[in-house]
């Protein structure tokens, strides 16, 4: 079973850099997908449950040797996720969606959840991309920006080229703001398939 960190909002201070931050809670990918929170709860795209902390670049550095060992010697990337928006930012149409769901139905089974913006497209990796050196961080930023550049070649699906691997993403039923009620938009695809 696939678990991420999640966090109670995306400004929470990383691991090794700041001693103190907020806490990670590993949760199983079908709950993040599936479940409401009373916060704005972000989720990795990696899986290191030795530490209940964000993860931030400064682990790669050679200083940080005993860090890196500490959550077993590599960054455990287990999941791609895609953010796409509607161009400009803008808000959701009924036209954008239709066309945009006819594209993810050629995909291979990954799970679409829409967002105020656009959607994203959440994908089991078939393997870990794990994550031990500067330059393995840079061969996933790789991996990710040619998985973007796929994704509008093949399939005319225009993601964020961004892929800093300790990037969060909102999760898809999380409440934006104090006193609000969670997000709910619509999916594509079985939670099961993740």
């Amino acid at each position: 079973m696939i678990t991420l960190p999640t966090f109670r909002g995306n400004n929470i201070r990383s691991w090794p850099k700041h001693a103190e931050g907020g806490f990670a809670k590993y949760l199983a990918l079908k709950e993040i997908l599936s479940s409401d929170f009373p916060t704005d709860v972000h989720f990795a795209q990696y899986e290191n449950p030795q530490v209940t902390r964000r993860l931030c670049d400064d682990i790669l550095k050679p200083d940080r040797a005993a860090e890196l060992a500490r959550i077993g010697g590599t960054v455990r990337m287990v999941v791609i996720v895609f953010d796409v928006d509607v161009p400009g930012h803008g808000d959701l149409t009924e036209a954008w969606t239709d066309n945009e769901v006819s594209k993810i139905g050629r995909l291979n089974q990954p799970f679409v959840y829409f967002t105020r913006h656009g959607y994203r497209i959440v994908q089991l990796l078939a393997d870990p991309f794990l994550i031990d050196s500067k330059s393995a961080a840079t061969r996933w930023t790789d991996f990710y920006l040619q998985s973007c550049a796929y994704l509008s070649r093949v399939h005319e699906i225009h993601a964020d080229p961004v892929g800093d691997w300790q990037r969060l993403f909102r999760a898809p039923h999380a409440t934006r703001d104090e006193g609000g009620k969670p997000e709910r938009l619509p999916f594509v695809g079985e939670i099961n398939g993740v």
